[in-house]
């Protein structure tokens, strides 16, 4: 009888950090961005204040971390997927750019500046 109990089981899921930890700080806060909007759909946040008191964060904070769902969906693929990493800073000036396609030529813009912009 045991063995169909342990059998049934589902597999023991990895630990946070190995899921997240090869990906950037950037798409981290992206992903964040996506599940803070989710919650407020769903009625469980009433506001991107009540969001900054759970994560005892300004709201200033929260709201640039929202901003980066302002950008395009290939640019957030980039940064999801890690082909594209770069820092939230570098990127308030593209998410300022309501054009997708202004937004690309932006971050090329800005990722031609300097080298200190790459996310790690």
């Amino acid at each position: 009888p045991n063995q169909g109990l342990r059998a049934r089981r589902a597999p023991a899921k990895p630990p946070v950090q190995e899921v997240l930890g090869s990906a950037s700080r950037t798409a981290r806060l992206l992903a964040l961005a996506h599940y803070i909007e989710h919650l407020i759909e769903a009625g469980e946040l009433s506001s991107v204040a009540e969001a900054a008191r759970r994560l005892g964060v300004t709201n200033m904070r929260v709201t640039q971390i929202m901003r980066l769902l302002l950008l395009s969906p290939d640019i957030q693929a980039s940064i999801l997927s890690g082909e594209l990493r770069v820092t939230e800073r570098a990127l308030r000036t593209v998410v300022q750019i309501p054009n997708w396609r202004e937004q690309g030529k932006r971050l090329a813009e800005v990722l031609g500046q300097t080298r200190t912009l790459v996310d790690t």
